[in-house]
């Protein structure tokens, strides 16, 4: 005896379909990941944050380095405004009072301090006017390695986190007494690789206030090395083991 297959009334096959229950029969329905599943995705994802994490930190790195190199190229280009109305000289790097003042040592010199806060002839204030004038909180921001955004209000004008080079002072003393002396840049024979400002360290105390430093005060803040201004105006990084090598006593 054959099988017969179901005809239609007018001849054709007729092909059954499986039911639900046929459909699934063998296969179990899942709702979810497993175990083994989640704890791959966890992996992955840690993987991928170790990995982009700290890419992530050192490209903020070095857009704090780019932002400071830009306000020291502003701060170069204000010393040099300033040289060439003052006779080629520099400005002083701290707020010193001079033996003699100004009409004493010569009218064609830059005004000499009568009291040391907010000394017009230190580089710190005497550089404003070629900076922003109109608005203090860019001016304070400028003078500023932005690295140092939480110095705010009265503490910017008591706290410099870029330094000047203490060795460029004209310490000798002429035939009248006008000791120190400004500095001139013409008496400078490698201003290319002379150190005029530099990323200083912030000290404690009453210290924090100074204006200059030397070699030891330099503050390895981006990535193992610092800015620095040469009086030439350059700007660049320096790795602390070539730091050694730049003009510090011109």
């Amino acid at each position: 005896m054959t099988d017969r297959k179901p005809q239609a009334k007018d001849g054709s096959l007729l092909i059954s379909r499986p039911t639900s229950a046929g459909r699934l029969h063998g296969i179990r329905r899942r709702d979810g990941l497993t175990l083994t599943e989640i704890l791959v995705v966890i992996l992955i994802i840690g993987v991928l944050s170790a990995i982009l994490v700290p890419a992530l930190a050192v490209g903020r790195a070095k857009a704090r380095q780019t932002a400071c190199a830009s306000n020291l190229r502003q701060m170069g280009l204000a010393f040099s405004l300033y040289a060439g109305d003052w006779r080629n000289v520099l400005p002083h790097e701290d707020a010193s009072i001079p033996a003699k003042t100004a009409a004493q040592c010569g009218v064609d010199l830059p005004a000499l301090c009568v009291s040391a806060p907010d000394c017009p002839y230190c580089w710190f204030f005497a550089l404003d006017q070629y900076l922003s004038q109109r608005n203090a909180d860019r001016l304070a921001q400028i003078k500023q390695d932005p690295i140092f955004q939480n110095i705010t209000g009265e503490a910017r004008a008591t706290t410099r986190t870029f330094k000047m080079n203490d060795r460029l002072e004209d310490r000798t003393t002429d035939d009248d007494n006008c000791n120190p002396r400004f500095r001139d840049v013409g008496t400078i024979n490698a201003p290319g690789q002379t150190v005029l400002l530099f990323d200083g360290r912030i000290y404690n105390g009453t210290v924090a206030s100074w204006y200059k430093d030397g070699p030891s005060g330099v503050d390895q803040r981006h990535s193992g090395g610092a800015n620095f201004l040469f009086v030439s105006g350059r700007v660049t990084w320096v790795k602390q083991a070539e730091q050694s090598g730049l003009v510090w006593n011109p």
